[in-house]
């Protein structure tokens, strides 16, 4: 019997050491989920999300993302990998954005995208570091390393403005504009954007 009881001092010992460890680490845990939860402004998050903007009977815009959450206070949707499909007014068609990620005021209709943002309507491919979509003109303000590819032309700038009442586009800040008379291949590094 003597020789038992070195081995439940030492078990209880280990015992003492890797539970007083375990319960060192867990109160560590529970401090930062606590602090975590005190600093988190979010008030909704929701996964796969569909949002619209209409007028007159009319949609503008849907929007669809992977995850969005919402700050109440701010009525601010913040986006990931949000897929915007914007109706121009005069025919109708669709201009298909798309971007890692954005925000859209829920106030104001204003949204926000970035970076690597792409655009295609039709024929033409945009893109952009930075996209912001104003409610009110119905402008699709584009800044950064802008590129517009459409057939055999490309114009780059930092700075273009879509309108999607009007349909026009313009570009200023610096523009420049490429005409091929048979379009180059483009490589498929860039074809993958």
């Amino acid at each position: 019997m003597k020789r038992f009881w070195p081995w439940v001092a030492v078990a209880l010992t280990v015992l003492l050491l890797v539970g007083g460890g375990l319960w060192f680490r867990l109160r560590e845990d529970v401090a930062a989920v606590a602090e975590l939860a005190q600093n988190l402004d979010v008030d909704v998050a929701l996964q796969r999300v569909e949002l619209s903007q209409g007028a007159e009977g009319r949609a503008n815009w849907r929007l669809v993302a992977d995850k969005a959450d919402y700050l109440k206070d701010e009525q601010l949707v913040l986006l990931d990998n949000p897929h915007i499909i914007y109706y121009q007014e005069k025919d109708g068609s669709e201009v298909n954005v798309d971007a890692p990620q954005g925000e859209v005021d829920q106030a104001s209709g204003d949204a926000k995208l970035w970076p690597d943002v792409v655009i295609v309507s039709g024929p033409t491919t945009v893109y952009s570091d930075h996209l912001h979509y104003k409610s009110e003109t119905r402008d699709i303000d584009l800044t950064g390393n802008i590129r517009l590819d459409r057939g055999e032309m490309q114009l780059t700038a930092p700075h273009l403005v879509m309108n999607m009442k009007t349909n026009d586009i313009k570009a200023d800040g610096g523009v420049t504009c490429l005409l091929w008379a048979a379009r180059p291949p483009v490589p498929a590094k860039e074809r993958q954007q």
